[in-house]
């Protein structure tokens, strides 16, 4: 992935009239297209705005995610000019995809350029050939295609290295929907759901598989591993996933060959007070399976307890890489603690009582600076906070929020429990944020 922060941001409304959806027609004369100023401000939201020149993978970037040379800023850059750097860079993928278009003689309509190009500016120009499936459906024609395989199309391409990701996901699914529907807004009713498969040592087409909400999956891919039989998928606790099955959540799938003697059982551990209908399931199975959490001395997981400064030390000094730290003095974490101290990740003196519960604030300063991630500029993505800490864990896919209110709040200064911060190291794990 090219940037972290620029390919996990979030899905926001953006305050634009609905276009109608048209099929590809084809057209003996078809126009260069511009990108809409609906669509540039939604590429806007996604990419976020950075006034100083930041790194990822070896590159250098600025303002709302276009490359540059590490030296050509030292002052910075305004929203102003990095609002016309993205607009030069939007013009040669708008070049490169009205050439596309025009060579074989297909038509866009407004809507469906749109989308096309916030996925482009996020991706480059490289689906742009044979033998991807997008590619092939818009030479094809759309028309021949149902609109679960064009989601499928787009939603392909969600990966963070190996691993999907879910805001890119929920960016794939946006820009989906602008294509089918027209929904620059994100309020068509139509929902989809996915599949992400794990065949183990086998081989399986597609990593991440999208479905109709509501509807049984149907017939749907196999896995192949020699000499063995595939004998089905299964989801957490062995549950059996087959064409009948009803789509109502996100699932990780994993095969079943008939003559394994692999366990399908979901972890050895079993909280009493963890059940696969909770929020944080995912998060506290995977994390207890791999042994970076455990639970409480009477059998349970306790989800809603607080976390306190040196748990969250050890989780996110660990999660960002950093080596497991024997004692300084008598407080088991004070190791962790002395890192944290001597890399910068806290001020001195700053943690006076390593018992204490952790704030919010407090666990996303720790963590981007954990993963060296610099604070974004402030920008009314919160309802409570335009910390940039805080905003740049939330651009990663890291944090969420809440937006039970109907706004979306952070609470900076609640404390942080056990459930939610598995939810924080998980998505370390997921992220492609750099380690400190």
């Amino acid at each position: 992935m090219r940037n972290q922060i620029r390919k996990a941001l979030a899905v926001v409304t953006i305050l634009a009239a609905a276009l109608p959806a048209v099929l590809f027609l084809p057209h003996a004369d078809a126009a260069n297209m511009t990108t809409s100023e609906a669509a540039i401000a939604m590429i806007k939201d996604y990419e976020g705005f950075r006034s100083k020149v930041y790194w990822d993978s070896g590159y250098a970037y600025i303002g709302y995610g276009t490359s540059c040379k590490s030296w050509e800023y030292p002052d910075g850059i305004t929203r102003e000019k990095a609002d016309a750097l993205m607009r030069e860079v939007l013009k040669v993928k708008e070049d490169a995809l009205n050439n596309k278009l025009n060579k074989n003689n297909v038509q866009l309509t407004q809507n469906q350029f749109d989308a096309l190009m916030s996925f482009t500016y996020n991706l480059g120009t490289s689906w742009m050939r044979a033998g991807t499936r997008l590619y092939s459906y818009l030479i094809n024609g759309v028309d021949n295609y149902s609109d679960i395989q064009i989601v499928n199309a787009f939603g392909t391409w969600c990966h963070q290295g190996k691993s999907v990701n879910s805001m890119l996901v929920q960016r794939r699914l946006h820009e989906a929907k602008i294509f089918l529907y027209g929904d620059y807004d994100d309020k068509d009713p139509h929902q989809y759901r996915y599949l992400t498969f794990d065949a183990g040592k086998g081989e399986v087409e597609n990593s991440i598989v999208f479905f109709d909400y509501g509807k049984p999956y149907g017939a749907f891919q196999t896995a192949t591993l020699g000499g063995k039989i595939f004998a089905g998928w299964v989801a957490g606790g062995g549950i059996s996933i087959t064409a009948s099955t009803i789509v109502e959540k996100n699932l990780a799938v994993s095969a079943v060959w008939s003559d394994s003697s692999v366990s399908i059982s979901v972890q050895d551990k079993q909280f009493p007070d963890v059940d696969q209908s909770d929020w944080f399931y995912t998060y506290v199975k995977d994390l207890s399976s791999a042994n970076i959490i455990s639970g409480l001395p009477d059998g349970s997981f306790g989800p809603t307890q607080n976390v306190s400064y040196g748990e969250a030390l050890k989780l996110v000094l660990c999660a960002a890489g950093f080596d497991l730290q024997p004692p300084v003095n008598s407080h088991w974490a004070s190791g962790y603690l002395k890192i944290a101290a001597a890399k910068g990740l806290v001020a001195p003196d700053e943690v006076t009582d390593l018992n204490t519960p952790i704030t919010r604030l407090e666990i996303a300063h720790l963590t981007a600076k954990a993963l060296g991630l610099p604070p974004l500029d402030p920008e009314a993505r919160f309802a409570d906070t335009t910390d940039g800490f805080v905003l740049a864990l939330y651009h990663c896919g890291i944090i969420s929020g809440s937006s039970s209110t109907g706004e979306l709040l952070y609470n900076p200064r609640g404390t942080i429990s056990r459930a939610e911060i598995c939810a924080v190291i998980w998505r370390i794990g997921k992220s492609n944020a750099v380690p400190y």
